[in-house]
């Protein structure tokens, strides 16, 4: 099995368990970003096991969208590259804000040129 690291913003790929399971005990070699919006949380992380189980590219970074929310609960995606995470990541966001902008609430942390800033 492979297992994967992030090490400068480059994917290194280990077959050491080990070495994988090490790196990933620091939180901070998982996670890209993370942001509060209200009472939600939006987090990606690089995974260091490949979530792609039907072929293909791996798939090593993790969105998610944590709230008590049920419309936006549990929202998950998955990419194979840093900057499809940051991408990721900045999608979910705006999901965020946009959810609360149509309940009528301004978020705490507006991102800049969403339809709320």
């Amino acid at each position: 099995m492979k297992f994967y690291m992030l090490v400068n913003g480059q994917i290194k790929e280990t077959d050491n368990l080990q070495e994988a399971a090490e790196w990933f005990e620091n939180p901070d070699n998982g996670r890209i970003a993370f942001d509060k919006i209200r009472n939600t949380e939006v987090s990606t992380i690089f995974t260091f096991i490949n979530q792609n189980f039907l072929g293909g590219p791996p798939l090593l970074f993790e969105t998610m969208i944590f709230s008590p929310h049920q419309e936006i609960n549990q929202y998950r995606t998955l990419c194979s590259t840093l900057q499809e995470a940051h991408a990721m990541h900045t999608k979910a966001k705006a999901l965020v804000v946009n959810y609360f902008a149509q309940l009528g609430q301004i978020p705490d942390s507006p991102i800049p040129g969403s339809p709320v800033s």
